[in-house]
């Protein structure tokens, strides 16, 4: 999302994660969150899935139809709204990665697009929240230059509050005993880059939906160390 498709969003109150947040987020590219819980199902078939960062649930929704137990978190409790009205089955939770947590162990957790919001000191903690709920984990966090806006009432608000080259988490995630797994994040990226460039419009033809630097750039497949 640009500056200026930041800006346009009418702010809930100081709340910039608000309903209004997520149903732009939801209209602009669900569909490829769709996309991309149905290719991990397929590629690891898990039994049991964690989502960080849930947002509107598009992932989320997309994995538990494939059979498979999902539990959906975020830290707005606007997001489990939208969760709910996608799905009531989604069992979604309301939680601070910034804050130490304790979760069942999980197959597969899953933070897309969230780390880049959280503020640098906060960092350390969620990477170890994320590593010690599942032995395989996958993100995306956004590298810099790529720095968004939003205007709430104080004036403007800076969304990307730590922007990092790849690199940076995967030495966080080292840290807590988990590698890249590059030939996985590889085939992963090449793999979305391919499915979701395009996606149908309601009112018939196609939008480009996800730029193929939003995989090529930022998504990493990260495992326990053997």
């Amino acid at each position: 999302m640009t500056e200026e498709e930041y800006a346009a969003i009418e702010p809930d109150g100081r709340d910039e994660y608000g309903p209004a947040f997520f149903k732009y987020t939801e209209e602009d590219h669900g569909w490829s969150g769709e996309i991309f819980g149905r290719l991990l199902w397929s590629i690891y078939q898990p039994r049991s899935v964690i989502e960080f960062g849930c947002g509107a649930g598009a992932t989320s929704a997309a994995i538990r139809a494939c059979g498979c137990s999902v539990r959906a978190t975020d830290y707005s409790l606007a997001a489990g709204a939208f969760v709910a009205s996608r799905d009531p089955g989604i069992e979604f939770v309301q939680l601070d990665l910034a804050r130490p947590a304790s979760e069942i162990s999980r197959d597969l957790a899953i933070c897309v697009e969230v780390l880049e919001h959280l503020p640098p000191e906060d960092a350390p903690q969620a990477v170890a929240n994320l590593s010690s709920f599942a032995p395989r984990v996958i993100i995306t966090a956004c590298p810099p230059t790529r720095r968004t806006v939003t205007r709430v009432k104080a004036g403007e608000k800076v969304l990307h509050l730590n922007e990092q080259p790849f690199e940076y988490w995967v030495r966080l995630f080292k840290k807590n005993g988990m590698r890249l797994n590059k030939k996985a994040t590889r085939a992963l990226q090449d793999m979305m880059f391919a499915l979701s460039r395009f996606g149908p419009l309601p009112t018939g033809g196609q939008k480009q939906v996800i730029p193929g630097w939003y995989y090529r750039e930022q998504l990493g497949v990260f495992e326990v160390k053997p």
